[in-house]
């Protein structure tokens, strides 16, 4: 009996349970957007659920900062939040010393010399940024976004592609999940399926078979 997936299933990137938007996949926006995007609005779900619930009942509200759940899932996005402070630590580090750089070139940045500056930089920045001032003359952060695809905050294990629909991903009982593997190459086509790099969990009910 031969097995293929279903015509109804869709395959959606994730990162860490989040769909892939362009700024989850660049490690130099990633880490701002889940410090000043996901776990704000999760923190936010997790204290008033129903303020999420309202919101989204009112059309001129989709789109905004809001989780689709309702508060039965509070328990489940706090364990996202505390998966999501262990995992990606090295991004929320990266955000932070971001900041902290921000206000160093504020403060200390007055048109002249930046070189005196690069012995601030926050460790989670060094080798990554390098210090200018833009067409105002205002002090300015540039990052070498080729170098941060080696760094800590590009984590490959938080990518994973999921047969469902939606923004957020919590729980996963009738979906089959693929996850890169951090620590393998990328295998040859010809490798067939049991070489890639790709640890995968099955769901039956995604399936359907032809004899």
């Amino acid at each position: 009996m031969n097995s293929y997936l279903r015509q109804d299933i869709v395959a959606e990137p994730l990162i860490n349970r989040w769909y892939a938007t362009a700024y989850l996949v660049s490690p130099m926006t990633a880490p701002l957007m889940v410090a000043n995007g996901h776990l704000p609005t999760m923190r936010s779900f997790a204290s008033a659920p129903m303020i999420h619930v309202n919101a989204l009942k009112n059309p001129e509200m989709q789109g905004g900062a809001y989780i689709a759940h309702g508060p039965e899932r509070v328990e489940e996005i706090k364990s996202l939040i505390a998966a999501t402070q262990q995992i990606q630590a090295p991004l929320l580090s990266f955000a932070e010393a971001v900041k902290e750089l921000d206000r160093v070139l504020a403060q200390e940045a007055k048109g002249f010399s930046l070189e005196p500056l690069y012995a601030k930089v926050p460790a989670p920045l060094k080798g990554y940024v390098e210090l200018t001032y833009d067409l105002q003359c205002q002090p300015a952060m540039r990052f070498v976004e080729g170098l941060l695809y080696h760094s800590p905050v590009y984590q490959k294990q938080s990518q994973a592609i999921a047969m469902s629909a939606g923004y957020l991903r919590i729980g996963f009982p009738d979906r089959i999940m693929a996850r890169r593997s951090s620590n393998t190459r990328r295998a040859p086509a010809s490798a067939g399926p049991s070489k890639r790099a790709l640890a995968t969990e099955r769901s039956p009910t995604l399936m359907a078979s032809a004899n």
